[in-house]
């Protein structure tokens, strides 16, 4: 019985024969791979020949559901105790398989393992597509045919996982116990289903462990592109749990910003009075510097004042914060990577302005002096960095619509120096 099965769904046989060559190249030899042809889709005599490869005919009704059904087919077919998902326009790198067997097997109970990537076939250098401004990071590997310019994969996070394009798609391994465990892909989430797995992944709490080195050569990226409808998707099934999950995993706090009524479970409350914290936010928060994970700020910016005019000292001089003063506040005590989530009535409803206790009006380009350098040049005294991860307007319930009560909702990461996935701007 094999220790690994890799997996592939092929729909083209451009690279398969290099695969299959880079495959049979390995120092480990304790393998199988299981190939699902898509369409008319014929497999080269070349690779069937070898008998540790098998091509497994999918029913039709599991090829119309996409590539993650295939690839959950092809994993229940397996007989390996790891899943190696390989991209059909993939290249193992030398020394591959002999580093997931050895991560699998050192104690560290890793049910996802995942390593760095060379991406080809761009048409341009890695530096200009994958830019430190979206937090990539490239490095010279040497193995095979000499030196190779790889990309750093991400550590897992909330960040990272939710985005197809950061997300460690690429030389990807899950134990047979974690895949079954979560029940495999899940084919209604489509060209999502991969990330989707990834996300239940680390919500369930399962261990990842990020190889320091080359595992595939890939041109995933020359084939693929964001799908920004797709991630809001995965994010608004998976964001604010796997958020959770990483507090937890960190041993960080979750506060609650005026829940004293209606808190959020699992979150200490701060409120003037009846909550888990009692205080005036004004005067600030009576915890530690980057002691907080995750703080929720749901029908709570509104009532808290903007500056006066433009000599505002934010609270500074001892007097009260502004909204200024406490967006530094909430950045002084969120950790590097801590989340600051917000939903707030926009003024681009009726919402924002109908309530007589509203003292400060927000939209999407409010949290631009927050996010992005070019405005918030403009205010003295704003110390908070934060990358907008999501910001987007939204009805919470028809209720809302019905009303034109419309709320802008802000997911942002707290900048410290971090690495961080995604755009920063600030």
């Amino acid at each position: 019985m094999p220790s690994l099965s890799l997996v592939t769904v092929v729909d083209t046989t451009e690279h398969l024969a290099e695969l299959h060559r880079s495959l049979s190249d390995q120092s480990c030899t304790d393998w199988e791979w299981l190939i699902a042809p898509v369409g008319s889709t014929v497999i080269p005599d070349e690779v069937q020949r070898d008998p540790r490869v098998h091509v497994v005919i999918a029913p039709t009704w599991v090829t119309q559901l996409g590539a993650g059904a295939c690839k959950k087919f092809l994993c229940e077919k397996s007989a390996g105790e790891l899943f190696f998902d390989l991209d059909q326009h993939d290249v193992l790198v030398p020394g591959a398989l002999e580093a997931v067997l050895a991560a699998a097997a050192d104690g560290s109970g890793a049910a996802v393992i995942y390593g760095d990537t060379v991406p080809e076939g761009l048409g341009t250098s890695l530096a200009e597509r994958f830019p430190a401004s979206f937090g990539w990071e490239t490095y010279e590997a040497y193995f095979g045919d000499g030196k190779h310019q790889a990309l750093r994969a991400f550590d897992p996070s909330p960040g990272s996982l939710q985005l197809s394009l950061h997300a460690p798609l690429d030389g990807l391994v899950f134990t047979r116990e974690a895949y079954f465990l979560l029940d495999g892909h899940d084919a209604a989430r489509g060209s999502s289903s991969d990330v989707d797995l990834l996300c239940r992944a680390y919500r369930a709490g399962v261990t990842f462990t990020h190889l320091p080195r080359c595992l595939v050569r890939t041109r995933r990226h020359v084939y693929q592109r964001r799908n920004l409808e797709s991630d809001q998707i995965v994010a608004n099934v998976h964001l604010y749990g796997m958020i959770d999950e990483w507090c937890r995993r960190e041993g960080l706090r979750k506060i609650d910003m005026g829940g004293a009524h209606n808190g959020a479970p699992g979150y200490e409350t701060v409120d003037l009075e009846g909550a888990a914290i009692n205080g005036d936010i004004r005067y600030g928060l009576p915890l530690p510097d980057n002691s907080v994970g995750c703080i929720r700020a749901v029908d709570f910016l509104e009532h808290m004042n903007h500056c006066p005019d433009s000599t505002c000292k934010h609270g500074a001089d001892g007097g009260p914060r502004c909204m200024v003063g406490i967006m530094n506040e909430f950045h002084r005590v969120l950790a590097p990577g801590g989340w600051l989530v917000s939903s707030t009535p926009s003024s681009d409803g009726r919402g924002a302005f109908q309530d007589p206790t509203h003292v400060s009006y927000w939209n999407p380009n409010s949290f631009w002096y927050y996010t992005r350098r070019d405005q918030a040049r403009f205010v003295r005294g704003i110390t908070c960095r934060f990358q907008a991860t999501r910001v987007w307007q939204s009805y919470p319930s028809p209720w809302h619509e019905t009303h034109k009560i419309l709320y802008v909702n802000a997911d942002l990461v707290a900048l410290k120096g971090q690495r961080q996935p995604g755009l920063s701007e600030i």
